[in-house]
């Protein structure tokens, strides 16, 4: 008995059974279908160069293996994809070595038995099912002529993804796997300082803008927002001296790229735009840094930012710090000199508030804690230590936040400046039976805090009546400015309250959103990924526990309205598509 009667039918049962379960992963978590065809492809030369180059005698083993690695791919893809919405690459694996390593000590390495189980078991199968004998001048036929097609066709296409934001390979997991990218250019390494003879003109009144990004910290964490324990001493201070915060504000998405994006470019994605913020700052006389911890190679951050800053600092390429310590901000802040007059523009991405970050043992106010990382993305351990790792974690946030504020007023970079402190998603913590991000448009995940400060000869007068979002922060910026707004922004400038506001939501998993106020009355409305509509009240639902939407379906119909005039009026931003009433 053989799997099919001849070498071709043996090689097409597997492609068109690895395809299919890879289509079953693209359908949710890729954006384009190509990959589902070339990874067809890649199946079938792969199977092909294999069953053709080995010894007959060697094909059970050679066949299981490569059966293997194509399923387990799959799979870390597909963990990978749902909690940090990265592939797994080679350059993945090294880049985030120190983590699994830290991680490694807490797996139970007893449970590896089950996937060494697959590889073994289907040598056995295809020992009795493979074919014993083969010609292989007649019975491959054309076939090993489609690994030749493929090599070439790679060739010739491989640096589509450097060019534009998808390309036809984006999300083929087997090319992902083995593509390095542009991550070896040479690292900044010392801090470049403005040149006063050659400075930009006429800027000198201008505040200095800082933007502090706290990965993953939830609005509810901090005091200001609602949680009775002491864990953020510094930002409610900030508050109760006057700094301006947004009682209902939102990320636009689940994930950091898009948190990126909604700050800089007011927009869905980074791809598009030659005109964000950055820009607009740097034309008018702003010296631009950049200084984060956390991989700014995730997504190809690092080609996005280090062509539009004057300084691009990082953790992830320090010799002397952990990738996600936020100790290596502190210690360049402190580098830099005092402030000389030229409007300074700071972008502080920070790691303590994440799971993944580096978090000191003095900071944890709060015990028992999750046994491992694997305990706060798959859920199962106990909640109550979930939520004093939290706490935890906006705790160290804090303290470095009350040391970036010391080190930047010593340097009289606070003199004349403007401060704003966002999360850039949520993290959820069982709520809706999910955990980590990425994952839903449910508050838990996209409740952030913002915070608007500013020194004492700078007056924002925000509208705190309405609702804000992270798009926001860039129009608000420039019309502090006097700056023009893009006209492909999709925030508006909080400094204007508007009769009535629309924000637009997107998880990039399937579910889409959106925001509405109208005076009192402000709504979610959420259509998911398996069709239903949602509509909740952000007033008296905080936790988006009570569905209204039998009640306010012609307010989702109005919002799909006037959420296809708000794409139609945008340049860039690949706005969602918003669909309105259940199917």
């Amino acid at each position: 008995m053989t799997l099919g009667k001849t070498v071709k039918s043996t090689i097409y049962v597997h492609t068109m059974i690895l395809t299919a379960i890879f289509w079953l992963y693209a359908e949710v978590y890729l954006s384009s279908g190509n990959p589902v065809l070339l990874n067809g492809v890649v199946v079938c030369s792969s199977y092909t160069m294999v069953l053709f180059i080995s010894p007959v005698f060697l094909w059970p083993l050679f066949v299981a293996l490569l059966s293997s690695s194509f399923l387990f791919l799959y799979i870390l893809n597909l963990i990978s994809s749902s909690f940090w919405n990265e592939q797994v690459t080679l350059w993945f694996l090294y880049n985030n070595a120190e983590v699994f390593v830290a991680e490694s000590s807490k797996f139970p390495w007893y449970l590896l038995v089950i996937p060494a189980l697959i590889p073994v078991s289907l040598f056995f199968i295809y020992q009795k099912l493979l074919p014993r004998k083969v010609n292989r001048k007649t019975d491959f036929g054309v076939l090993p002529i489609i690994p030749v097609i493929l090599g070439v066709f790679s060739t010739i296409t491989s640096d589509m993804d450097t060019i534009s934001g998808l390309s036809v390979w984006h999300g083929e997991p087997v090319y992902q796997f083995f593509r390095f990218g542009v991550h070896d250019e040479t690292v900044q390494q010392s801090i470049k300082q403005p040149d006063l003879a050659t400075s930009r003109q006429n800027a000198e009144s201008l505040p200095n803008i800082v933007l502090v990004h706290a990965d993953a910290l939830r609005a509810d964490r901090l005091g200001v927002y609602g949680n009775v324990r002491d864990v953020s001493q510094f930002s409610d201070g900030l508050v109760s001296n006057g700094a301006t915060y947004f009682r209902y504000s939102f990320s636009n998405c689940s994930e950091s790229i898009c948190g990126f994006s909604s700050v800089l470019n007011s927009s869905f994605s980074l791809e598009g735009s030659r005109d964000g913020l950055l820009e607009k700052l740097s034309a008018k006389g702003y010296f631009t840094n950049f200084i984060g911890s956390g991989d700014l190679y995730h997504a190809d951050l690092n080609l996005f930012f280090e062509p539009r800053l004057d300084n691009f600092l990082r953790a992830d390429r320090s010799e002397y710090y952990y990738k996600h310590d936020d100790r290596f901000i502190l210690g360049t802040l402190k580098s830099f000199p005092e402030y000389q007059g030229i409007p300074s523009f700071f972008y502080l991405r920070m790691m303590s508030s994440h799971p993944l970050g580096d978090h000191r043992e003095q900071f944890k106010k709060y015990k028992p804690l999750p046994d491992s990382l694997a305990s706060m993305v798959f859920g199962g351990g106990d909640y109550q230590a979930v939520v004093n790792d939290h706490d935890n974690m906006a705790h160290q946030f804090d303290i470095y936040l009350s040391e970036i504020f010391s080190i930047l007023e010593e340097k009289k970079y606070l003199d004349n400046a403007i401060v704003v402190i966002f999360g850039d998603h949520g993290d959820a913590m069982g709520e809706h039976g999910q955990y980590g991000h990425y994952q839903t448009l449910f508050n838990e995940e996209i409740h952030v805090p913002i915070i608007f400060w500013s020194s004492g000869n700078v007056d924002l007068r925000l509208a705190t009546s309405q609702f804000a979002t992270l798009m926001d922060i860039a129009p608000t910026l420039l019309a502090a400015l006097d700056i023009d707004i893009p006209g492909y922004f999709n925030g508006y400038p909080l400094q204007v309250a508007k009769s009535q506001k629309l924000a637009l939501l997107d998880d990039k998993v399937g579910d889409t959103g959106a925001i509405f106020q109208d005076g009192d009355d402000m709504v979610k409305i959420i259509n998911n990924r398996k069709g239903e509509s949602l509509v909740f009240d952000l007033i008296d639902d905080a936790g988006d526990k009570n569905n209204i939407y039998a009640s306010r379906k012609d307010l989702v119909v109005k919002i799909k309205a006037m959420s296809s005039e708000k794409a139609k009026s945008t340049e860039i931003g690949v706005l969602p598509a918003f669909e309105g009433e259940n199917p």
